[in-house]
């Protein structure tokens, strides 16, 4: 059996590096896609593009607009000469955010009258839409308060002592609120379940358009022999590269790591069998590569909604949220996020270690079945 073993492992490893489109797939996720989602998929936008109608023309409307356009957050892009040319500006995806400030702005505030500012939102990206529209309404009330403090005379001086209510906030585990580095972080996870899942998901199939599937089926190896010369290539060259990418945002980025690395690895590995089963139980089932690939896509991409990266699980509606206890990815992350950001051990996320045991023992065990079935 480990002549047999041996033979069927270095027939595995020189046909996967024969492969030079696997070996650039491999290459190019690992080591580009993790960058382009830290730098790219940033949760809180900013940068902007504001446009601005100013129908008053004031000193008093200036500060307003210096004040927008005074923040990283949003970028003084055009400024409109009539509401038409504003509907244009947004129409044509020039500006992301405009504020019309009314003719009667600096009158009404002299009056001691509430004056109206409209905001608009181009609310085709819901998600800058209402980051956009927090960041003008922060401003414009802050805004509002300075213009209450001047009208009712207060000095400077005491201010500070009239009354107010102050929330101290403090954040755990990411106090920059840096989205980068949770993103670069789940992209490494992201490449590793589409890498793990889609390599072996064509592995069979290939054996079958090349060919060889006949002399393995005349060969005198057991299923498991074949399951575990599959795997072992494919899992040592994906495993390099899982490697190699997260030293990449570690040091890219700064993704902390407050936990035990050698505990991630090892979930890392749990999952790498779980993400095996899926993509040997689709090549056990898929007739042709096309097949292989569209049912390959057809899996991972809810997997990846599902996961709880892009959208937190508990604001997802109820059925969904059952529905996400079938992705491995969803176990994955949460371990990720508690050992890399939060610290956590063994203690607290024994939970999702035994989920990803259990989808890999069954995956690989229904795999192992179905190659019986094809080599008998």
């Amino acid at each position: 059996m480990g002549i047999r073993l041996a033979a069927l492992i270095r027939k595995e490893f020189l046909q996967f590096f024969r492969d030079r489109f696997v070996i650039i797939l491999v290459a190019w996720a690992f080591m580009v896609d993790a960058l382009l989602m830290g730098y790219s998929l940033a949760l809180k936008p900013e940068h902007l593009a504001l446009g601005v109608l100013d129908q008053d023309r004031s000193q008093r409307s200036s500060q307003l607009i210096q004040q927008l356009s005074a923040t990283r957050y949003l970028d003084l892009a055009h400024w409109a000469s009539s509401g038409r040319e504003m509907n244009m500006l947004l129409d044509q995806g020039k500006v992301d955010v405009g504020v019309v400030i009314p003719a009667s702005f600096s009158r009404q505030i002299d009056l001691g009258q509430p004056v109206r500012v409209q905001v608009l939102v181009d609310g085709t990206n819901s998600v800058v839409a209402s980051i956009g529209a927090n960041y003008v309404s922060a401003i414009i009330l802050r805004h509002s308060r300075q213009v209450l403090i001047e009208r009712s005379a207060i000095a400077p001086s005491q201010v500070a002592a009239l009354p107010a209510i102050v929330g101290r906030i403090r954040v755990w585990y990411n106090p920059g609120l840096d989205a980068t580095i949770y993103m670069a972080l789940s992209g490494v996870l992201l490449d590793l379940m589409f890498i793990a899942i889609v390599i072996p998901a064509v592995a069979v199939v290939r054996e079958r358009v090349a060919g060889t599937i006949e002399q393995l089926l005349v060969a005198p190896i057991r299923p498991i022999e074949l399951l575990v010369a599959k795997m072992l290539p494919m899992a040592a060259v994906t495993f390099t590269g899982f490697v190699i990418s997260l030293l990449e945002v570690v040091v890219i980025f700064g993704v902390p790591l407050q936990g035990s690395l050698l505990l991630f690895f090892t979930a890392s590995v749990l999952f790498l069998f779980a993400a095996f089963g899926i993509g040997l139980s689709i090549s056990t089932i898929a007739q042709n590569l096309q097949q292989a690939l569209l049912a390959s896509f057809f899996l991972v991409i809810p997997m990846v909604f599902l996961s709880g990266t892009m959208t937190p699980v508990d604001s997802m509606p109820a059925v969904m949220q059952y529905i996400s206890y079938v992705s491995p990815l969803r176990y994955f992350t949460d371990i990720g996020v508690g050992i890399f950001f939060k610290g956590v051990g063994l203690a607290a996320l024994w939970p999702r270690f035994l989920a990803l045991f259990g989808f890999g023992f069954l995956l690989l065990t229904f795999s192992a079945q179905r190659l019986g079935r094809r080599l008998t």
